[in-house]
């Protein structure tokens, strides 16, 4: 075997941008000497550019069948989640029963698990109402800590990207009540399992997410306590000045909603300060959340 032509770095680095670029390194990635700690990485990559991102669902499944079958849970995950959706529900049931084994979870949360997976993948293409009454389901289905912290944190991840990706499409009928509820309710499920699994970082992120959901669906005062929840977060454990920033402009955007002008300007103003020394590639996406501040 031969070293891969690309670092894994880089294909993240560039995955978005030019996916057909990353699917072709990611090819001649699995073709070659892939380093342990690189495969929860790569596994994600292949269903996110060669499934989700192209379209090539039976590919994606080719490719995670080639990883080991050993390794960090989170493969079979991916692996099941490619298969479902590839059209294989019953290798990816009898991964589901791996997964559910290995981890020492119950078999529902090993089913959410899985659900949610998939459901991270399809968010930016499947119904608004559909989704989110697939999503609440799920959603709503999950215990308390979803099966400890190795699938937990999978759990949180796959709930938190899904509300994210609905949440950031341009178009959806925020005055669906399905789809409201998804938003709002989704996100905070999200925040209490990652309190079970994650970290203070995860812990401040879901509850930006919170408040991107509170804003999007006018719930003013639910965005304007998450994200001072956020700020609280942060000031408590450490220095995260990119999320910070971030957040403010949710404090700002919710205190406009509730008439605040005065906390507005004062949460943008701070955030724009902030922002002068982020890195480059973070203004635009930076401007765009001020825009609608």
């Amino acid at each position: 075997m031969t070293a891969p032509d690309m670092p894994i770095e880089e294909i993240v680095r560039i995955h978005d941008d030019d996916p057909a670029a990353a699917a072709h390194a990611l090819r001649a990635m699995c073709a070659s000497a892939m380093a342990d700690k690189d495969l929860p990485q790569f596994s994600w990559l292949v269903n996110h550019v060669i499934g989700e991102k192209l379209g090539a669902w039976s590919e994606a499944l080719q490719l995670q069948r080639l990883l080991p079958p050993t390794g960090p849970v989170v493969l079979r995950l991916q692996h099941a989640a490619a298969a479902l959706l590839a059209g294989q529900a019953v290798q990816a049931w009898a991964l589901q029963a791996r997964i559910a084994q290995e981890s020492g979870a119950p078999a529902e949360d090993a089913r959410a698990a899985v659900a949610l997976r998939v459901m991270q993948y399809i968010a930016e293409s499947a119904d608004p109402h559909d989704f989110a009454m697939a999503l609440l389901d799920c959603a709503r289905s999950l215990p308390a800590g979803a099966g400890g912290r190795k699938l937990g944190m999978a759990i949180a991840s796959s709930l938190n990207n899904s509300v994210s990706a609905l949440v950031e499409r341009k178009e959806i009928p925020v005055d669906d009540a399905a789809v409201k509820s998804a938003l709002v309710e989704g996100a905070q499920i999200s925040r209490a399992v990652w309190g079970e699994a994650g970290t203070w970082v995860n812990h401040e992120r879901a509850d930006y997410l919170i408040a991107l959901c509170g804003n999007r669906t006018g719930e003013w005062s639910v965005a304007l306590q998450a994200a001072r929840n956020g700020i609280a977060t942060i000031e408590a454990n450490g220095s995260e000045d990119v999320d910070r920033a971030f957040l403010l402009l949710e404090v700002a955007r919710a205190s406009h909603g509730l008439g605040d002008e005065a906390t507005r300007e004062s949460a943008r103003a701070e955030a724009v300060r902030m922002s002068q020394a982020f890195d480059a590639s973070l203004h635009g996406w930076f401007n765009d959340c001020l825009r609608r501040a």
